[in-house]
């Protein structure tokens, strides 16, 4: 198999090839360069081969190879044959050499046999088209016939050819040269970088099985040589890359150092701040109680029991001798805070009246008093009790306590009737509570706000 040639403009700068090294017959010539790579290639001279054609007539062209092996089996000229065979059409050559004497002459030279491919001398010589030739060969003389670009017959002198040598390998080769032709001087041939025709290995597990083992095993360590390069430099880059980004998170870290805890400080208020905000989001019980107190004074019931959950309030009244259920109610949905107000039961026997209703809202209803003379002057703040500490309560308290109801104020005495241009009299301050009001004392939480059930607090009185 031929190899591709380089184009010319590349064949300018391509090295010349090297001659091979020839094995004589009293032995090598020079030491072939072994390469660790590749064979080196090792002419037997013609002076050591025997040159021998086959007819393969009716044999098919797949099985052509196989008969020409067996029949070379049975020709094998020396006691250890070794040659190369060379297939046209229906003919095949075969160039057979002594192998053991080959391996005796590498031996002595110091030629590992394994790393040398042996080629016979005239495969490596440039071939011709038609007639018959004379060669000076690497030793000796050797007359070829060609027929069709193939080597037809061939015979090989030692010493120089007389005209009797000529006329008999003309006539022996059926060569159309006239019988009185002179003998022709003998040229001589440059090597050739390949073999001219196709050959095959006489074994056939050694027809360029090493080669190509070796070959095949060098571009797989090539291979994987150039894969493990280019990981081991990807990892570089990568490690590199890795450190670079490392630097530059610890460079940016120290830069927002400032900026991350003024954030994780805003955090926490805007946490404290919604804390705050859902406290205040529901009705607080301090201002329902405050309310209570305003609109069920004049009623004179007392709160037994109160439970406020989100906007659902419930009482526990106890009924004075003259409080009357419309009375009550129209108290309570006075300033329209307290809604839907309905009756659950009621305790004739003790006089207790349970009801519960719905808060309009977070906080109560301001009322504006009318003030002397037209003038209008700021509300009243509800009446809190000494000792309440004024911050919100959780959201959803469950209160129960009794808590009376301020007495009623005495009624006023109407003026008594005076002249047109008599100034109305003011009306009576209402009466000092008896004794100071009695403080709640609470405890607070662990938040520093009043306990849930603040109302327990207050003491009876």
């Amino acid at each position: 198999m031929k190899l591709p040639q380089l184009s010319p403009f590349l064949s300018r700068f391509a090295p010349a090839p090297r001659p091979p090294t020839v094995l004589r017959l009293d032995g090598l010539v020079d030491l072939p360069r072994v390469a660790w790579w590749a064979s080196a290639t090792v002419a037997v001279a013609r002076s050591r081969c025997r040159l021998r054609w086959f007819r393969l007539s009716g044999v098919p062209a797949a099985e052509r190879l196989g008969a020409l092996r067996l029949q070379v089996q049975a020709w094998q000229p020396f006691d250890v044959t070794d040659a190369r065979l060379v297939l046209s059409g229906e003919d095949g050559l075969a160039i057979a050499w002594d192998a053991a004497a080959l391996e005796r002459d590498l031996a002595s030279a110091g030629v590992p046999r394994d790393r040398i491919q042996c080629l016979p001398e005239p495969l490596l010589q440039p071939a011709a088209d038609e007639g018959v030739r004379l060669i000076r060969s690497a030793e000796g003389f050797e007359a070829q016939r060609w027929q069709g670009g193939f080597l037809r017959a061939s015979r090989w002198w030692a010493q120089p050819l007389t005209e009797r040598d000529w006329h008999e390998f003309v006539h022996a080769s059926g060569a159309e040269v006239a019988w009185d032709a002179p003998v022709p001087e003998p040229v001589s041939l440059a090597w050739a970088p390949t073999a001219w025709v196709r050959h095959h290995a006489f074994h056939p597990s050694a027809d360029g099985a090493d080669a190509r083992e070796r070959q095949l095993v060098l571009l797989g360590g090539l291979g994987l040589s150039l894969v493990a390069g280019l990981m081991a430099h990807q990892l570089w880059d990568a490690s590199r890359e890795s450190a670079a980004l490392t630097q530059q998170m610890a460079d940016i870290k120290k830069t927002m150092q400032p900026t991350l805890a003024a954030r994780d400080a805003a955090l926490s208020a805007v946490a404290e701040v919604e804390r705050l905000a859902n406290w205040f989001a529901v009705p607080l019980p301090v201002d329902v109680l405050g309310h209570l107190h305003d609109t069920l004074s004049k009623s004179g019931v007392l709160i037994k029991d109160l439970e406020l959950e989100g906007d659902k309030l419930r009482l526990g009244l106890q009924l004075g001798p003259n409080a009357t259920r419309a009375g009550i109610v129209k108290d309570l949905q006075a300033g329209n805070w307290l809604v839907d107000v309905t009756e659950v039961r009621a305790d004739n026997a003790r006089g207790l009246l349970t009801m519960e209703m719905r808060l309009a809202g977070l906080r109560p209803p301001v009322s504006a008093a009318p003030a002397a003379d037209g003038a209008a002057g700021p509300a009243p703040a509800p009446m809190r009790p000494a000792g309440v500490d004024a911050r919100p309560a959780p959201p959803a308290a469950a209160v129960a306590t009794t808590v009376p109801a301020a007495a009623p104020a005495r009624p006023v005495a109407s003026p008594a009737p005076a002249a047109p241009a008599a100034t109305p009299a003011a009306p009576a301050p209402r009466p000092a509570p008896k004794g100071p009001p009695k403080p709640i004392i609470a405890t607070p939480d662990a938040n520093g706000m009043p306990p849930a059930d603040v109302f327990n607090a207050i003491p009876n009185r």
